[in-house]
């Protein structure tokens, strides 16, 4: 089962590291995370012969690459190779040999020059460490609890049956007739035995289809008629025409027509054994997911995981200038956060012009989006006793007057949003 939904979810865990990884183990359709890493469990047996697996088949160095080198490569970074056999395995095993041998040359010309005792090195392989450890857990507390087991595949299938029906449809060709004389004489020819592909080629309008004797195609209850579009009433008359018949002549805008049916399936489910691997990786995500959410939070809880805002609002504001700030709280979609930034911006920037539109946007996010009135009214104040010069200064009298009777009723309102946000 792949899992890469999950896989990005817990990506945050060491992006950097994610590089590396990458670097160190592309190839065959690997994106180099551990996360998915799940079609083969840890401690799965062998894919190749034991006889075989002490081989070595490649040398770097003093290196040595034995076959079961490279079948251990192919279990944990390559699992969808797994099922692979014959001539088809052997050659993706050769090119997952090259790529082993280009890496250990890279590997070993870095440490014959000392490049792994560098810092920097060291740094980006504790990344890589943590990257992969926090992948490698998911995957052992979530992933491989999540598997569904054949009863709830069963189950799944048994009460969304309709999801799995194959709609009934029929096989059909048709020529198209200018008249309904004419449709009626070659309707009687091909009732009367003669070959509706040659009346087909002979006599139909339709250039879409005359050519290959008539043939259109699958023709369900609810599809287009090739040629014709949508006709659902010649569609019922078709689906309801036995194998082997021909229809009696139909009008449309472009003539007359008659079907013949060639052959019908009416509908069905699919059995369970064709379609219980989608069922299975649908039920799978799913599960994984309410695990991992339920997992996550219990761990965030025992290990103290707690994100300090107000560091990180103190780092924002010293990267960022005062427009560059406003721009980023206006553009925040969460309106609490929204809140909180610009009351943070109002903290850092004391006497400021933007300190002064910081708490006015604050105080007309409670009372536009949130109708927190009380709150609305403590922005507007302390905006007006420590920047009682600003020209936001009008629009936050008004606002403490009027806005409890509704903005959207007032006339200034929309001018007061504008002004506000500096439009």
């Amino acid at each position: 089962m792949r899992w890469s939904g999950l896989q990005k979810t817990v990506a945050w865990a060491g992006a950097a590291g994610g590089l590396v990884i990458g670097l160190a183990l592309t190839g065959c359709g690997s994106d180099g995370g551990a996360g998915e890493r799940t079609a083969v469990a840890a401690g799965d047996s062998a894919r190749v012969d034991p006889k075989l697996a002490d081989l070595v088949v490649g040398r770097v160095g003093k290196r040595e690459i034995r076959v079961r080198d490279i079948d251990e490569k192919i279990r944990l970074q390559f699992p969808d190779m797994a099922g692979l056999t014959g001539l088809a395995d052997v050659r993706q095993e050769r090119e997952v040999l090259k790529q082993m041998m280009d890496q250990y040359v890279w590997v070993e010309t870095g440490e014959r020059r000392g490049l792994d005792k560098e810092e920097e090195f060291k740094a980006t392989l504790e990344l890589s460490r943590k990257f992969i450890l926090s992948n490698h857990t998911v995957k052992r507390l979530v992933y491989e609890k999540a598997e569904p087991t054949p009863e709830e595949i069963r189950l799944y299938y048994e009460e969304n049956l309709d999801q799995f029906r194959h709609v009934a449809r029929s096989e059909v060709s048709h020529i198209l007739l200018g008249s309904r004389d004419e449709a009626e004489r070659v309707c009687a020819q091909a009732r009367g035995g003669m070959d509706f592909a040659e009346l087909a080629r002979r006599h139909s309008r339709d250039a879409m289809s005359k050519d290959a004797g008539g043939i259109i195609g699958t023709v369900t209850y609810r599809s287009e008629l090739r040629g014709l579009g949508m006709k659902p009433e010649m569609n019922q008359r078709i689906m309801e025409t036995s194998v082997g018949q021909v229809t009696e002549p139909m009008e449309s805008e472009k003539g007359w027509s008659i079907f013949l049916v060639r052959e019908h399936t009416p509908e069905q489910a699919q059995p369970l054994e064709r379609v219980s691997e989608v069922i299975r990786k649908k039920l799978g995500t799913k599960k994984a997911n309410e695990i991992f959410a339920t997992i996550l939070a219990e761990m965030r809880r025992d290990t103290g995981a707690e994100l300090d805002e107000d560091a990180w609002l103190g780092y924002m504001v010293g990267r960022l200038s005062e427009s560059e700030m406003m721009q980023l709280a206006q553009g925040e979609k969460v309106v609490k956060e929204r809140i909180r930034i610009y009351e943070g911006m109002a903290r850092h920037y004391g006497r400021s012009p933007g300190a002064a539109q910081a708490l006015f946007m604050a105080g007309f996010t409670y009372a536009d989006e949130l109708q927190d009135y009380p709150r609305a009214r403590e922005s507007f104040e302390k905006m007006l006793a420590e920047h009682p010069q600003s020209e936001l200064a009008e629009s936050a009298r008004w606002m403490l007057e009027n806005m409890e009777k509704g903005l959207d009723n007032l006339p200034y309102a929309d001018q007061v949003r504008r002004r506000a946000s500096g439009g």
